[in-house]
């Protein structure tokens, strides 16, 4: 008996997301193996279905606190960007 085990999928080209993921295979070499290799990345490095809420919620503390300095960033390149306009 052999030790592998065989999974189908269907991509519809009517269908937008189906369309990207041909395009993307289309791309490769060797579908099974690009398939194989996205979804042991997705398995391996973000396993989102194993964190705990608790990991969620510092996950989610963590957006908040980039997004505010990502605004503050761009409030001060902003800031920046006029004072050389008006220095000019």
């Amino acid at each position: 008996m052999a030790n592998s085990r065989r999974v189908y999928i269907t991509l519809n080209q009517n269908k937008d997301k189906d369309r990207v993921i041909e395009d993307f295979l289309s791309n490769s070499y060797s579908e099974a193996d690009c398939i194989k290799e996205v979804l042991y990345r997705m398995a391996t490095e973000n396993p989102v279905a194993k964190k705990s809420s608790k990991e969620t919620n510092t996950n989610k503390k963590k957006v908040v606190n980039v997004d505010s300095k990502v605004k503050q960033l761009k409030t001060d390149l902003t800031k920046i960007a006029m004072e050389m306009v008006l220095n000019a």
